[in-house]
């Protein structure tokens, strides 16, 4: 049996170099992974005091595209960024109540095209 190139041999850091297109990839899928990890599994707290509107400063992407399947509050984005004429974010959101409700704690979801993958959760205290 001939020897040949064996990456038996090789060192890690080796190997590495020779496969960077397919550390880049793993990398951003990994930084990807850990952000969508801290920017949606992290429920926002907001207080609402009676039947008032409460806003929390909040980043969201596509304002115009997300959608709530939440009945007890109004969900409106507010503070836009705006690119020629398309809203690209808005650096605010606000709830408002639908009714009189009772107080406690109640939660309310948004997310791009009412999906279930990416949902932003919050908190909702009413006093």
């Amino acid at each position: 049996m001939v020897a040949t190139k064996s990456t038996k041999n090789k060192s890690l850091i080796g190997l590495l170099g020779e496969h960077k297109i397919y550390v880049t990839i793993i990398a951003i899928l990994l930084f990807g992974l850990v952000s969508y990890i801290v920017i949606f599994s992290v429920k926002k707290s907001v207080v609402i005091a009676g039947y008032q509107e409460s806003c929390v400063d909040q980043l969201v992407l596509l304002p115009t595209k997300h959608q709530t399947a939440d009945k007890a509050f109004t969900i409106r984005f507010k503070d836009p960024i705006i690119v020629g004429s398309k809203k690209i974010a808005s650096q605010s959101i606000c709830f408002t109540p639908q009714f009189e409700l009772q107080s406690g704690t109640y939660e309310a979801k948004t997310s791009l095209y009412g999906a279930l993958f990416a949902q932003k959760v919050f908190t909702i205290t009413v006093l």
